[in-house]
């Protein structure tokens, strides 16, 4: 909005994270005991780059997204009560 940017912008942090990864820090993160196997497989890597560099703004890692994600998800348990995470356990 105060950068004036017209078009299709993606957001990202120009780091590179595979399904697997991410998956492992919903696992890590929710504390949840689930079993999480690695597909061997062609690797296609659909990461975001940011080439336009309009926006002043760091991004940051999926590891602290994440984190903030649950943080936010603890702190207003009542609104994702049907995700069935163990919130006591926090």
């Amino acid at each position: 909005i105060d950068n004036d940017i017209t078009g299709l912008y993606h957001v990202t942090n120009n780091t590179s994270i595979s399904k697997y990864e991410l998956l492992k820090l919903f696992q890590k993160y929710a504390k949840k005991d689930i079993k999480i196997k690695l597909v061997d497989g062609n690797n296609v890597d659909k990461s975001f780059v940011d080439t336009r560099l309009l926006i002043d703004y760091k991004i940051p890692s999926y590891e602290k997204m994440v984190v903030n994600m649950f943080d936010f998800m603890f702190k207003n348990e009542t609104l994702y009560r049907h995700y069935k995470i163990n919130f006591k356990s926090q």
